[in-house]
């Protein structure tokens, strides 16, 4: 169980990212099935395949890393659907229509979201790897 910033409250962070996880890669999954007709007018055959294979396998990465408890897993798999998000927003721009600018936003803002994510876990890493490089050197005993 996790703590909030003051360690005074649990804090069900994780199952909350995995249900997230297993939600976007659910849509992922619809989307192979089922594709978007804006992103089907925006793109060529080739160029929708890339495009779902990075929202499933990134999608995929990101809850592997939740349940295992691996923060790579969501490391490599956010940028991942960070492009996905963004070139489906973008594509919903590009239809015109107020459904599609607002879908399109949407879209957007989910992209702006993982991106924060991604920017805490990149933190979370490189604050690891200070404190191990602190721990491994050796201090002066104070006399």
């Amino acid at each position: 169980m996790t703590l909030n910033w003051a360690g005074l409250v649990p804090a069900p962070r994780r199952p909350a990212l995995g249900l997230a996880y297993a939600l976007l890669l659910a849509s992922g999954v619809a989307s192979l099935l089922w594709p978007l007709p804006s992103v089907e007018l925006a793109s060529t055959g080739w160029q929708w395949w890339v495009w779902i294979s990075f929202y499933i396998f990134g999608t995929a990465f990101a809850l592997t890393g939740v349940i295992t408890d691996l923060w790579f897993g969501e490391l490599i798999g956010i940028p991942l659907a960070i492009t996905v998000f963004a070139i489906f927003g973008v594509s919903s721009f590009a239809l015109g229509g107020l459904t599609a600018v607002a879908s399109g936003m949407f879209l957007l803002a989910v992209a702006l979201t993982l991106y924060v994510r991604w920017m805490q876990l990149w933190d979370v890493r490189r604050l690891a790897e200070i404190t191990r490089a602190q721990s491994a050197t050796p201090q002066k005993e104070d006399r």
